[in-house]
């Protein structure tokens, strides 16, 4: 059969690094010599034309079942399975500490899977016939590389399989269609989008197989897939002796709905200026990271729109996104208090958790408490507000004390908010 391997053989997880410089030759292997470059610590992939990516799928011979963090151990499953895999082995992440167990099913054809159709149709058939949990999400398209794990524990039926074993779903067809032909149109029709957007920001443009992923996967998948840092406020060193930490001037944050549902934050709808929020906290995170990449902002704010937004109404698409990402990409990161902090300090949860206390008895410690208002003191709000708020965090001041300290000030009213 033929298969991509990887030209370099790795005896650890590739790093980032070593992923993006892999590459793959197409070979002639039987199964043992399959399982042999595994446990060598090779990686392998479809047959590929050119570049790995979906476009240039050729053929592939095998169907992988990546099993993440399962409670079941590889053998266990093996023995369940009606069909046993032509070979198993074990992933490198296999019974690290805070993962489950970790292995990959490898079942070998006698002819090859030639569309990308094909292969996920008879990928998602096989894996619900089959019975499979913890499937990585990934194994389902053709594009995908495995690594190999050298010193795995590797179990080699020798069975090649016929296609027709596979019981294939009509749902999974029309799941396909529904959720591949209309994403590859859309990826098609905008995909100078991207080469518009990285002329216009000084960042490095995207590699194909990123780019592809965003127009091709779901949010969810795509979620899964990468690993990004979710920039969402300033680092702060904290210590266990200070029990009020003072914001740093160049201290930048996003801003979440307070009110709660169902334990959940509140998600922002339609008509409640979704995509102005996007643009406005994708500059706050330049503001947080000026040298935050392309790629990683697009990461961002697709988590943000998938986990605090509600896509109803005049729906955003995929689209809207990667302009709302170029469009933070080249504005200026204008001069403003916007991700400014809403209070000019917070208790100090180390200290909290130091001397076991809540952040309303830390702040009752503190004998002077009028020397804090000040710093959740908010012009635009009435008195009742203000007490709330610094109630919440804590500071319990009665009324006669914010007012005589608001007479201490010179401060006779609250402002009301100017509309724009």
């Amino acid at each position: 059969m033929h298969i991509g391997i990887s030209n370099l053989c790795y005896e650890h997880k590739p790093t980032q690094e070593e992923i993006e410089k892999m590459k793959f030759s197409n070979k002639e292997v039987n199964i043992d010599d399959f399982s042999s470059l595994i446990k060598e610590g090779y990686a392998y992939t479809s047959v590929m034309s050119g570049k790995r990516n979906r476009d240039n799928f050729v053929s592939s011979y095998t169907l992988t079942f990546d099993i993440d963090d399962s409670s079941t151990e590889m053998m266990d499953c093996l023995r369940n399975l009606d069909y046993k895999p032509s070979l198993a082995y074990t992933s490198p992440s296999n019974g690290l500490d805070g993962k489950g167990f970790r292995y990959r099913l490898v079942y070998c054809l006698d002819e090859p899977i030639t569309t990308f159709e094909e292969y996920y149709v008879m990928s998602r058939s096989f894996g619900a016939q089959l019975g499979l949990t913890d499937v990585d999400p990934k194994s389902f398209y053709p594009e995908q590389f495995w690594n190999g794990s050298k010193g795995c524990s590797c179990v080699v039926t020798d069975t090649v399989y016929n296609k027709r074993i596979i019981d294939i779903k009509e749902d999974f067809k029309e799941e396909f269609k529904k959720n591949y032909l209309y994403k590859k149109k859309i990826g098609k029709e905008h995909k100078s989008i991207t080469k518009t957007i990285i002329k216009q920001t000084q960042h490095n443009g995207l590699n194909d197989t990123f780019e592809d992923d965003f127009w091709n996967l779901s949010y969810t998948e795509f979620l899964n897939k990468y690993d990004y840092p979710n920039v969402e406020r300033s680092p702060i060193e904290l210590d266990e002796i200070t029990p009020l930490i003072k914001y740093p001037d160049d201290y930048y944050e996003i801003k979440r709905p307070w009110e709660r549902i169902n334990g959940e934050t509140k998600k922002i709808k339609d008509r409640e200026g979704r995509r102005r929020k996007l643009f406005l906290n994708g500059i706050i995170r330049r503001k947080i990271n000026p040298d935050i990449t392309f790629d990683n902002l697009l990461y961002n704010l697709i988590y943000e729109f998938q986990y605090y937004y509600i896509n109803d109404g005049n729906k955003i698409d995929k689209k809207t996104l990667y302009e709302i990402a170029g469009n933070v990409m080249s504005a200026e990161i204008f001069d403003s208090d916007l991700g400014k902090p809403r209070y000019g300090s917070f208790v100090n949860p180390l200290y909290c958790q130091k001397h076991g206390m809540t952040k309303k008895q830390v702040m009752g410690s503190i004998r002077n408490k009028r020397q804090y208002i000040g710093q959740f003191y908010d012009f635009t709000k009435t008195d009742q507000e203000n007490l709330d708020i610094m109630k919440e965090y804590g500071l319990d001041v009665k009324i006669a004390t914010l007012k005589r300290w608001k007479k201490e000030n010179g401060i006779r009213k609250y402002r009301k908010k100017t509309k724009i």
